[in-house]
């Protein structure tokens, strides 16, 4: 996302059509692996991934190098 040069932090920032067009997007590709999000009502299930992983690079960018380097010990 921020590479089409968005730069969001939150999932319910997003306008409702660019919501649809990344679920749209994640659905199609997605969809080559076996995994029948496409069938969901209303993108919930891309809408969700997408959120969870908005949710998990904000956590990643918190992370310090120190903490990473606490947990690998």
């Amino acid at each position: 996302m921020k590479q089409d040069g968005y730069d969001f932090t939150f999932w319910n920032q997003f306008p409702e059509q660019l919501k649809l067009q990344y679920a749209l997007k994640l659905e199609g590709a997605i969809q080559g692996f076996g995994y029948a999000i496409y069938r969901c009502k209303r993108q919930w299930a891309a809408g969700l991934l997408l959120q969870e992983a908005m949710k998990s690079e904000r956590q990643a960018a918190k992370k310090t190098p120190e903490c990473i380097m606490m947990e690998e010990s």
